[in-house]
């Protein structure tokens, strides 16, 4: 976890509870995992490193106490375009009805921007997902059988099939293209359009309306 990422989740955290909400135990792996096995886990490309490290931030409860919304604070210095973590993302939209997202961007224009995404809007709000060829070719898993590529790194092309299913079910009707480029941690990610990000509302405006819901 950067600083940066740091400071805006403490955000969201402390601007829900001034609004009523409970926030729940922090969830991610960087925040409860030991030193040794936080680095291990870092670079962990199979399928169920994925699972374990892809956890949310943190857990939201409503004022109400009735439920809960699972929350992910991303940061990014890109421009034309926001970049979150693709399979992160896809877990949380199918399995915990909902993400809240609060996003933080630091490139030529500081912008504070914020949605839940679900299952029903998730292909209006991302462009496409885009998987680093590397992640294909060369993911540091400790799983996967050696094949002649990357000197040192186990090839799990063997997974491309299984990401590509879940990235089908997880976003439906969303494009998945392998590119040759990463960002952050390396691993497949969503994208937003500027325009689409510019135009979404603050996050402390999402967290506002779904805190007052009854």
């Amino acid at each position: 976890m950067t600083d940066r990422h740091e400071h805006l989740l403490q955000e969201v955290v402390s601007y829900a509870e001034l609004l009523g909400c409970k926030p729940g135990a922090a969830c991610a792996y960087h925040d409860i995992l030991p030193d040794d096995e936080k680095k291990r886990m870092a670079t962990d490309y199979s399928p169920a490193g994925l699972a374990a490290r892809l956890r949310a931030d943190r857990r939201i409860w409503h004022p109400t106490g009735s439920c809960f919304k699972v929350v992910d604070a991303k940061t990014s210095a890109w421009d034309r375009q926001f970049p979150v973590e693709a399979l992160q993302i896809g877990f949380h939209v199918v399995d915990n009805d909902g993400c809240l997202l609060a996003m933080q961007s630091f490139g030529k224009r500081n912008m504070d921007r914020g949605l839940i995404l679900t299952r029903e809007n998730v292909s209006v709000f991302i462009k496409e997902i885009r998987i680093p060829d590397g992640f294909r070719r060369a993911g540091k898993t400790c799983n996967r059988r050696r094949i002649d590529g990357v000197d040192g790194y186990p090839n799990i092309i063997d997974d491309a099939e299984f990401y590509e299913s879940e990235f089908a079910r997880m976003f439906p009707g969303v494009p998945v293209h392998v590119v040759s480029h990463s960002f952050g941690s390396g691993d497949p990610f969503a994208v937003f359009d500027a325009d689409v990000f510019e135009s979404l509302p603050d996050w402390r405006d999402v967290v506002s309306d779904w805190a007052l819901e009854r």
